[in-house]
C-alpha cells in the first residue's frame, strides 16, 4: 500500500502542472518581478491590515487630488514687480500671464475720477430770499436797514415825478441826476419809459425784476470755498416767497455775482428775458428794462452760498458711486497681460494686487479643495462599505480603486495645463468636460467592480471635473452623464468588440451634450453668412474634441489586461481563460481524478443555472466550481467517485476516521495551494474553502464516536472554512451535496428531488453554513428550482436497449415467418391462376356447336 501510495504521490509531483509553472515563472528578470510584485499586491491579509491599508490609501488619495487641483494656481512662478523690474507701468510685457485663480479688484483711480466728477456735478446749496423784493406789512421801518426793492422804486419813481415836465416826459439830465438807478439809461429810453403813466411804469418794472430775480442767483460775493466755485447745477432754498408756484432751481449759468451784474453778457441774458417775458414791447423799452434790472438787481442781497449744505451734497454724491462699476474681473485662466503687450498702470495694479493675493488665494484653496475632497471621499467609503464590501475587503483592490483615481486626478492636471496655455481660446470654445475621457475610466471600473460600485465613483470623478473646470455647470453635467452612461454599458460588455460600440456610443453622447451646451450658452453652431462651412469653426473644433474624448474609451482594451495580471482580477475575460479546459490544473485534474472532473461539470450546471436566474455574477461561479475540487488530484483514488480507477489497498485508511478525515480536509488545504501557485483569483479560490464551510464529517465522525478508543473532538471532523461569504459560493455549498446525494436516489422524480434539495438546504441553514452568504429564504426557493429543472434533465429516463441474442431470435422468427408467407403467397398464386384458366375454358363456346348451328 506505501509503495503505491509513494508511486501515486510520485506521478502527482512529477505532474506537469508543476513543471510548467517553474518553467512559466523561472523566466527573465522582469517576468519574476512581475510576479513577485502581483503576489504581493494580492496576498491575503487580516481585515485589521486591510483597513490600516485603507485608510493610508485614503489620505494619499486625498493628498494627490487636492494637489492636481490646486496645481494650476502654483505653476506660475512669482513676478519682479519692483520700480525696475519687466513688469512696471510702461514696460512691455515679456511674456503671458495667466491668472491661475480669479481675480477681483478695484479701480482706485478710476473710482476717484468717478467720484470728483460725481462730486462736482453735485449741486451746490443756495438760499435766495424774496423778502428783499417787498417787505412783508408790518416789517421794521429802521432807517439803517437796507431798503427793499419795492422802496426803493417807490422812492426812485417819485424823483422822476419830480423831473416830470408839462408834457409828462421827464428830462434825462433831472433823471440822472436825481435818480442813480437810472443813470444808465440813454435820453431815448429814458423819455420813452417816462411816456408811460406812474402806475404802468411800476407795473413793468416790478415785474420783469421779480421774475428775472426768480431765474437767476446774484451772489453777493464770490463763492468763499475754491472747490465750490466750479459747479455744474444749483439746488435752491426759497424763503419769504408769497407766490402760488414756487420757482425751480435755476441753471448753472444763471449764477452771476454781484459784481459782474452790469456786464454786457448780463446786460444780453435780461434782454432776451425780457424778450420772452414782453415781446409786446418794443426793444428800445425792453432794453431800458433790462439796464434798471441791472440797477436794482446790483443793490439787492437776497442770495447766499450754504457751505455745509453743499458740502454733506457733495459728499453724498460721492458715496453713491457704485464700486462695482470701476471693478476689473479676471476670471481663471484669462491672461492679465499679453507678451508685447504695454503695461498700463491698471494692468499694473491688477499684477500687484494679483501677486499679493496669491498666497492666501493658495492657502483658501487648498483648504477647500481638501474639505470637498474629505466630504467625497467620505460619501465614497461609506457607500463602499454599505453596498460594496467584498469589493474592498481586499488590499489589492482598495490599490485598484484609488491608483486609478491617482491616474484620473493627473490626467486632469495634465488637462489642465493645456487648457489654461490657450485659456482665451478654449472658454469661448470648449467645455473642460468634454475633454476628460471620464468614460474610459468609468467602463473599467465596472468591468472590474460591477455597476453598483463604478457608478458612485463615476459621480464622484465627475465631480473632481466639475472642481477642476471651476464648477462649470455644462462641464457637470457632460462628466456626470458620461461616467454613468460609461458604468452601465461597461457592465454589460461580454465581448470585446463590444469595446468599440462602447465608445462609439460615449463619443455620440458626449457630441450630444456638447451641442446642448452650445445651445444653453447661447454659442453659434452654424456658420456665418460668407463662410463655406455648414457649422462654425468653434462648434466644430469642439466636436472634434469631443468625439475623441468618447471614443478614446476603446484604451480600455489595453489597459484591462494589465489591471488583470498585476492585480489578479477576475474579469469576465479572465474568468474565460481561466475556464478553458486547457488549463494547466483542469487538464491535470481529468487525468488523475476524471470523475471528480464529471462531478465538477455537473456541480457547475447547477450553480450556473442558479446564478443565472438570481442575476449573480455567472462566470465567476461556473470558473469557481471548475477549480473547486482541484485539491483531491492529490489523493484522487480516496474520494469515492474515482475508486473505481484505483486499487482498492489505497484505500484502506477508510477504516481510520481521524486519518480519512484529514486527507478530506487536505484536499481543501492542497486545492487552496495549487490555486495560489497558479495565481487564480481570490474571488475564485474562495469557492475551494467556501463550498464546504465549516461543516462537519458527519460519516467519519460517526465512525469515529462508534470506535472510542480515544476522545473523538468534533473539530477534528470539520472542515476549515471560512463559511461562504457570498451568494455564489452558498449556492456550490448547496449544489456540491446536492449533486452526490442525487446519485444515490433509487428513483429519480421531481418530488423526490425537491425532498432532497429541501432537506440538504435545512441541513446547511441548521448549521449555520449559509449566515454570511447573503442567500434568503426566496433565493433558496429558486436556487431548488433551478436545481430540479437541471437535475430532472440530466437524470431524464431513456428506453432499454435489447441485448443482440434477443434480436437475432427475433431476425430469426421474423425470417422464419416471411418464408412461410412467402410460400403461402405462391401457392394462393398458383391457385387462384388455375382457377382462372378453368373459368376461361368454361366460358369458351364449343366450335362443333357454332358450325351445327350455323348449318341449321
Amino acid at each position: 500500500m506505501s509503495e503505491e501510495k509513494s508511486k501515486r504521490e510520485r506521478r502527482f509531483e512529477d505532474s506537469p502542472i508543476f513543471h510548467e509553472r517553474s518553467e512559466n515563472f523561472t523566466g527573465n528578470f522582469f517576468q519574476r518581478l512581475q510576479m513577485q510584485v502581483s503576489s504581493f499586491l494580492t496576498r491575503s491579509r487580516p481585515a485589521d491590515e486591510v483597513r490600516r491599508m485603507q485608510l493610508i490609501l485614503l489620505g494619499i488619495t486625498i493628498l494627490i487630488v487636492t494637489f492636481a487641483l490646486s496645481y494650476p494656481g502654483f505653476a506660475q512662478s512669482d513676478l519682479d514687480l519692483s520700480p525696475d523690474g519687466p513688469y512696471r507701468a510702461g514696460n512691455t510685457a515679456t511674456q503671458d500671464v495667466v491668472a491661475g485663480t480669479d481675480i477681483e479688484f478695484v479701480l482706485e483711480k478710476s473710482l476717484e475720477e468717478a467720484r470728483v466728477r460725481a462730486a462736482r456735478n453735485a449741486p451746490i446749496r443756495l438760499t435766495r430770499d424774496f423778502g428783499v423784493l417787498s417787505k412783508p406789512a408790518g416789517a421794521s421801518a429802521d432807517p439803517d436797514e437796507e431798503l427793499s426793492f419795492s422802496q426803493m422804486l417807490a422812492n426812485d419813481l417819485d424823483q422822476v415825478a419830480g423831473c416830470r415836465g408839462p408834457g409828462g416826459t421827464a428830462g434825462p439830465n433831472c433823471v440822472r441826476r436825481n435818480v442813480p438807478h437810472w443813470r444808465s439809461l440813454t435820453d431815448n429810453e429814458i423819455y420813452n419809459l417816462t411816456s408811460l403813466d406812474q402806475a404802468a411804469l411800476l407795473a413793468q418794472i416790478e415785474r420783469i425784476v421779480s421774475i428775472l430775480f426768480s431765474r437767476f442767483v446774484f451772489l453777493e460775493e464770490r463763492i468763499p470755498v475754491p472747490e465750490f466755485r466750479a459747479f455744474a447745477a444749483v439746488k435752491m432754498s426759497n424763503i419769504n416767497y408769497t407766490g402760488a408756484t414756487e420757482p425751480g432751481d435755476p441753471p448753472a449759468e444763471n449764477v452771476i455775482q454781484r459784481r459782474n451784474i452790469r456786464d454786457g453778457s448780463t446786460l444780453l441774458a435780461f434782454e432776451r428775458e425780457a424778450t420772452n417775458l414782453m415781446p409786446e414791447l418794443s426793444a428800445l423799452r425792453r432794453r431800458a428794462l433790462a439796464k434798471l434790472s441791472q440797477s436794482y438787481l446790483k443793490d439787492l442781497k437776497g442770495s447766499r452760498f450754504d457751505l455745509e449744505d453743499s458740502q454733506q451734497a457733495r459728499e453724498k454724491a460721492r458715496n453713491e458711486v457704485p464700486v462695482s462699476e470701476h471693478v476689473r474681473k479676471i476670471k481663471r485662466g484669462q491672461a492679465i497681460v499679453q507678451k508685447g503687450q504695454i503695461i498700463s498702470e491698471e494692468d499694473y495694479q491688477a499684477l500687484d494686487l494679483h501677486q499679493e493675493g496669491r498666497a492666501w488665494d493658495r492657502f483658501w484653496q487648498i483648504v477647500a479643495i481638501l474639505v470637498q475632497q474629505a466630504i467625497l471621499m467620505g460619501l465614497l467609503l461609506y457607500f463602499a462599505m454599505r453596498f460594496a464590501t467584498r469589493q474592498i475587503s481586499a488590499v489589492s483592490s482598495n490599490l485598484i480603486v484609488f491608483i486609478t483615481i491617482w491616474l484620473f486626478a493627473l490626467l486632469i492636471l495634465a488637462l489642465e495645463g493645456s487648457w489654461t496655455a490657450n485659456a482665451n481660446h478654449n472658454e469661448v470654445t470648449h467645455f473642460f468636460g468634454a475633454w476628460v475621457p471620464i468614460g474610459l475610466f468609468a467602463v473599467m471600473f465596472a468591468i472590474i467592480f460591477g455597476e453598483v460600485f463604478s457608478l458612485p465613483i463615476a459621480l464622484y470623478m465627475a465631480f473632481l471635473v466639475f472642481i477642476s473646470s471651476r464648477y462649470d455647470g455644462v462641464s457637470l453635467m457632460i462628466s456626470a452623464t458620461l461616467g454613468v452612461v460609461g458604468a452601465i454599458l461597461g457592465a454589460r460588455i461580454k465581448k470585446r468588440v463590444q469595446f468599440i460600440t462602447t465608445a462609439l456610443m460615449l463619443a455620440g453622447i458626449n457630441f450630444v451634450l456638447v451641442s446642448v451646451g452650445y445651445l444653453y450658452g447661447g454659442r453659434p453652431i452654424l456658420a456665418g453668412a460668407g463662410i463655406d462651412s455648414i457649422f462654425s469653426e468653434h462648434y466644430a473644433e469642439a466636436v472634434s474634441v469631443a468625439l475623441l474624448s468618447g471614443v478614446l474609451t476603446f484604451i480600455v482594451m489595453i489597459v484591462l489586461p494589465v489591471y488583470e495580471t498585476l492585480f489578479n482580477i477576475p474579469t469576465r475575460f479572465r474568468l474565460a481563460e481561466l475556464a478553458d479546459p486547457s488549463h494547466p490544473l483542469l487538464k491535470e485534474m481529468f487525468k488523475l481524478a476524471p470523475s471528480t472532473w464529471t462531478h465538477t461539470l455537473m456541480v457547475a450546471a447547477l450553480v450556473e443555472k442558479a446564478c443565472e436566474r438570481l442575476g449573480l455574477n455567472v462566470p465567476l461561479a461556473r470558473t469557481g466550481i471548475y477549480f473547486h475540487d482541484i485539491g483531491k488530484m492529490r489523493n484522487a483514488g480516496f474520494f469515492i467517485e474515482n475508486q473505481h480507477l484505483i486499487p482498492k489497498p489505497e484505500n484502506v485508511d477508510r477504516d481510520k476516521p481521524q486519518v480519512a478525515a484529514r486527507v478530506i480536509i487536505d484536499h481543501v488545504l492542497d486545492g487552496i495551494k495549487m490555486a495560489e501557485a497558479y495565481r487564480l483569483p481570490r474571488e475564485v479560490i474562495a469557492f475551494i474553502p467556501e463550498h464546504h464551510g465549516t461543516s462537519t464529517m458527519a460519516f467519519f465522525y460517526h465512525k469515529a464516536l462508534e470506535k472510542m478508543k480515544r476522545k473523538v473532538r468534533r473539530e477534528d471532523f470539520r472542515y476549515p472554512g471560512p463559511i461562504p461569504q457570498s451568494k455564489e459560493t452558498g449556492i456550490a455549498m448547496i449544489a456540491d451535496s446536492v449533486e452526490a446525494a442525487s446519485r444515490s436516489l433509487d428513483e429519480v422524480t421531481e418530488e423526490s428531488l425537491n425532498n432532497l434539495i429541501q432537506k440538504i438546504t435545512n441541513i446547511k441553514v441548521q448549521e449555520n453554513q449559509l449566515d454570511e452568504s447573503g442567500l434568503t429564504m426566496g433565493d433558496l426557493s429558486v436556487v431548488k428550482e433551478a436545481f430540479v429543472d437541471v437535475l430532472i434533465s440530466s437524470f431524464h429516463s431513456r428506453p432499454k436497449y435489447p441485448n443482440q441474442a434477443d434480436t437475432e431470435k427475433l431476425e430469426s422468427r421474423n425470417q422464419s415467418g416471411a418464408a412461410l408467407k412467402s410460400k403461402r403467397k405462391k401457392t394462393a398464386a398458383v391457385a387462384k391462376s388455375s382457377s382462372k384458366a378453368s373459368a376461361k375454358t368454361r366460358a369458351k363456346p364449343d366450335p362443333r356447336k357454332k358450325k351445327a348451328s350455323s348449318r341449321r
